[in-house]
């Protein structure tokens, strides 16, 4: 229970809305998290700085760690969490968060959830379209242990830019890597 509690607030703070930028950009790799984690995203995406982290984050806790273009309008949110979560936990905590997620958005359309093995480890997937106050935001996360913690990477994008950046996030998506385990996840 305490673990779908805190998964589930974490991935109300990993949301972010995304808006315009250059979607045909090159993907570099880039890291985060101090080097636990690898991906690769557009050449120009750098770490958000801590002021428009508090301007994007007001009210609720913001993500470990959040790359973005220079505007802040594109981003992908790390977090890296202190909730306890073994390799093993993964099925438990998908459910419970795919759970909440259905709950507290039942209009939801959901592309995809599930478990899925990439490469030592498994990881979980939700991909989902949300409804925002304007419109509809695509969430896709990427749910995994890092050093025994739950990890939670999330990509968003509005509806009116995902004809420019829905393929661009799922190549983010499926790119990342986690040090120290063989075979990208």
């Amino acid at each position: 229970m305490r673990i779908r509690t805190v998964l589930f607030a974490l991935l109300l703070s990993c949301t972010a809305a995304a808006a315009n930028a250059q979607g045909t950009a090159q993907l570099v790799e880039h890291t985060a998290l101090g080097g636990k984690v690898a991906l690769m995203a557009p050449a120009d995406f750098s770490r958000m700085s801590p002021e428009m982290l508090r301007a994007k984050y007001p009210t609720q806790r913001p993500p470990t760690e959040v790359l973005s273009n220079e505007r802040g309008t594109v981003s992908i949110a790390f977090n890296h969490t202190q909730q306890a979560m073994a390799p093993a936990q993964i099925r438990e905590a998908h459910a419970a968060l795919e759970g909440q997620l259905k709950s507290t958005f039942p209009t939801a359309r959901w592309n995809r959830s599930e478990v899925v093995r990439r490469g030592t480890q498994d990881v979980a997937v939700l991909d989902f379209w949300s409804p925002t106050a304007d419109g509809e935001v695509r969430n896709i996360m990427v749910v995994s242990s890092v050093d025994g913690r739950a990890m939670i990477v999330s990509f968003n994008v509005t509806r009116e830019l995902e004809g420019e950046w829905g393929a661009v996030g799922e190549r983010i998506m499926n790119s990342i890597r986690v040090a120290g385990v063989v075979n990208p996840i």
